[in-house]
């Protein structure tokens, strides 16, 4: 009896055991870990004065393991070594090939730590190629690339400089011609400021000049927005304030001046969205926006006119292609007078008289006994302007008396 009971037992646990669950078989899922990556591209590659294209889906790259597996933000230093004109940005690749600049184009200027450049892309690609612009060619230049799954970050340090700081020439020649490579703005906009120095003991010329030229996408000719800047023939730095301007792509040229010797750098550092030029006031490129009125704001310079008279003179003198907008007034006789403010050519406005403040007499403006004033306006918008662009405005009176006061305008 115990023997079958130690056998029942014996046969219980066997049997509760095979209905135990079997372990599974272990299987490879791949790698799908999120990790790091970074690679050397370049290392002592010469210029070719064309786009050279860096993949890194590349068979060299693959045998180091490095492949764009879920990295969302991609990151590239460049060393432009001697290049005199140098251009790199990241660019992504979807899975039917199709090509994006997920970067700003980085411009970096030779020689240093400054003059290495640090640019960064965000997105989710299938490859992820690195493009580089540069000459001559007997220049080199060395290239990295790292990757990882992080956030996007605002740029700041190095990537910040390569986003608004262009070094478009550095050292290149003043005795010819230049082009730099057409390059995406990092806001749509030109304003800016562009920097030009000659080097090398040189001057770029008596007649030397810079040109920026704006682009869009449908169209090539005529340009969106094109300055040029006249530099002066010396050897000292040189300042230029760009105005904003919609401009999604932009190219820079030098245009020699028959100097004959010397190089030159020429630098574009772009204002970030809200951040105003160097200069202020009247020296600061001035906006207008249309439709606005001209007394607003600080778009146009405010000027007086004095007025110190005892008989009609010519207060304002007209500007040719422009009309006068009177922005505030204010007049007093010391008698009795009748006094009119119009436009018109002439010492008086006598040819082509026309009422700006009632008629075109005296009679037919204000008649005002001694002492008594008229003030209109603020200088916060126009209260009278002139219909013949380049006409001059003038007071008519028509008593000999004192007559004083003062007249705000603008011309536009």
């Amino acid at each position: 009896m115990r023997n079958t009971l130690a056998r029942f037992a014996l046969f219980a646990a066997l049997f509760a055991a095979l209905l135990l669950p079997c372990p599974a078989r272990a299987q490879d899922l791949g790698n799908v870990g999120l990790r790091s990556v970074a690679a050397t591209l370049a290392n002592g590659v010469n210029c070719t004065g064309s786009a050279q294209t860096f993949s890194t889906s590349s068979s060299a790259l693959n045998a180091l393991g490095f492949r764009n597996l879920g990295q969302t933000q991609h990151f590239v230093t460049a060393n432009p070594g001697t290049a005199t004109n140098f251009q790199v940005v990241i660019q992504g690749v979807d899975t039917v090939g199709t090509v994006f600049s997920i970067s700003d184009y980085g411009e970096p200027t030779v020689g240093g730590v400054i003059g290495r450049v640090t640019v960064q892309g965000s997105g989710t690609f299938a490859n992820i190629q690195v493009q580089v612009t540069c000459s001559p060619i007997t220049a080199t230049f060395v290239l990295n690339y790292s990757g990882g799954w992080v956030s996007p970050t605002a740029p700041t340090g190095s990537a910040q400089m390569g986003q608004i700081d262009k070094y478009i020439f550095a050292g290149a020649a003043a005795t010819s011609n230049q082009t730099g490579s057409q390059f995406q703005t990092p806001f749509g906009s030109t304003s800016g400021t562009v920097l030009f120095a000659a080097t090398g003991g040189g001057t770029p010329g008596t007649s030397a000049s810079v040109t920026i030229s704006c682009q869009g996408q449908v169209l090539t000719s005529p340009v969106l927005y094109s300055q040029t800047l006249a530099l002066a023939n010396s050897s000292s730095a040189q300042s230029f304030q760009i105005p904003p301007n919609a401009c999604p792509l932009i190219t820079v040229a030098f245009v020699s001046g028959g100097a004959a010797s010397g190089t030159f750098n020429l630098e574009y550092i772009f204002n970030l969205p809200g951040v105003p030029g160097a200069l202020t006031g009247t020296s600061a490129p001035q906006m207008q926006t249309a439709g606005a009125d001209p007394c607003m704001g600080s778009a146009n310079v405010k000027s007086f006119a004095l007025v110190n008279t005892t008989a009609s003179a010519q207060l304002i003198a007209g500007t040719a292609g422009k009309q006068t907008y009177v922005c505030s007034l204010d007049f007093i006789p010391a008698a009795a007078d009748n006094i009119a403010l119009v436009e018109g050519t002439g010492a008086t406005c006598g040819t082509g008289t026309a009422g700006m403040a009632g008629g075109a007499t005296a009679a037919t403006g204000w008649n005002l006994a001694a002492n008594e004033n008229v003030i209109m306006g603020d200088g916060s918008g126009s209260i009278a302007k002139t219909i013949t662009a380049g006409d001059n405005v003038c007071i008519l009176a028509s008593a000999a008396t004192q007559l004083s006061g003062n007249v705000g305008y603008v011309q536009q």
